[in-house]
């Protein structure tokens, strides 16, 4: 069963359970209406005995109200014993669910790896873009005369760094700057947990960050 079904089947037997918990509500009700009938029952045969009378049947309304509580209480005893199996089968289904997710969750990393590639692709050509920009604005700066510095709109880009052109995300999840991490990887940091658990029951999901 895969897990779209076998979340179904939990739903079902929930419902299941719900419902018959609301029988049981509304049939102790009526019991409750009905009073101790067996109690009444056996007062009337006492009463009949010590007059020498038959026993055996009762009289007619006493038999009705006596059969109809019988019901009622048959009723809610299979209702108990109904949920009780539904409870048994959700349990069945639970660790199905979870075996189903772990398996799903195992098999999605290699999508996941491929994703990986696909970004690592995008910033490869990122990489090399923004090193021919910055030999360009190395190359500019070298053209000042003495006393010439670039404006500050421009100072704030001339830094290239041949080696590691751009800031890596792992310098700021570790911890090198919290705020930065909160405001530009969190977001997509639960973009991707969310897309990866998608895909323990949807393999087909399509990525948040490269297009399918």
């Amino acid at each position: 069963m895969n897990i779209s079904k076998i979340r179904h089947e939990i739903g079902v037997a929930k419902t299941f359970i719900r419902n018959d918990r609301q029988t049981i509500i509304e049939l102790e009700a009526v019991l409750a209406d009905l009073g101790d009938v067996r109690a009444e029952a056996a007062k009337w045969r006492l009463e009949q005995s010590r007059k020498g009378l038959p026993i055996t049947v009762l009289p007619l309304k006493l038999n009705e109200k006596l059969r109809e509580a019988e019901s009622v209480q048959d009723t809610i005893n299979a209702a108990k014993d109904a949920i009780v199996h539904q409870q048994e089968k959700i349990t069945r289904f639970e660790v199905e669910l979870e075996a189903a997710l772990a398996d799903g969750h195992a098999a999605s990393w290699d999508r996941v790896c491929d994703e990986a590639r696909a970004v690592c692709a995008d910033l490869e050509v990122a990489r090399v873009a923004y090193l021919a920009a910055s030999k360009k604005l190395y190359a500019l700066h070298q053209s000042a005369k003495p006393g010439e510095f670039f404006p500050p709109d421009v100072n704030t880009h001339y830094a290239p760094d041949f080696a590691n052109t751009l800031r890596r995300p792992y310098d700021i999840a570790t911890g090198y700057d919290l705020s930065a991490w909160q405001r530009e990887l969190a977001p997509v940091r639960e973009q991707a947990i969310a897309w990866r658990n998608t895909l323990a029951e949807n393999p087909e999901a399509q990525s948040p960050f490269v297009a399918s």
